[in-house]
């Protein structure tokens, strides 16, 4: 959700600086890259927008929520599931490893293996 948030307000900046070239450029004829106030607007917009949406959506949005109690779960969450993970992979292996061998599947022989006969 936050890439999308981000592209779309990449976009939003990227169409208000084309839009004041486009504008200068049918006015006068002439381009100017000297336009700061266009830059200065598109910046305003992205402002804007990023506090449109933390407020629409909470800090849930933002590339880099801030640390509280709302948004521990984002801080906090990924490493909790990375422990719990590792924790069920070693309890995996470790039953695995208590089985018999006659638990698992014999391998089955390569084709050209079985043809040959021992010296």
């Amino acid at each position: 959700m936050e890439v999308l948030i981000g592209g779309l307000l990449s976009g939003v900046l990227y169409s208000l600086v084309a839009l004041g070239f486009v504008l200068i450029y049918k006015a006068s004829g002439v381009f100017n890259f000297a336009q700061g106030a266009m830059v200065l607007l598109a910046g305003l917009a992205l402002v804007r927008s990023l506090d449109f949406m933390t407020a629409r959506y909470g800090d849930f949005v933002l590339y880099r929520p801030p640390v509280k109690s709302t948004t521990m779960l984002l801080w906090v969450g990924p490493a909790v599931l990375m422990v719990g993970g590792l924790l069920a992979l070693s309890l995996l292996l470790r039953r695995r490893a208590k089985l018999p061998d006659s638990a698992f599947d014999a391998d089955e022989e390569a084709p050209n293996q079985a043809n040959k006969e021992p010296h």
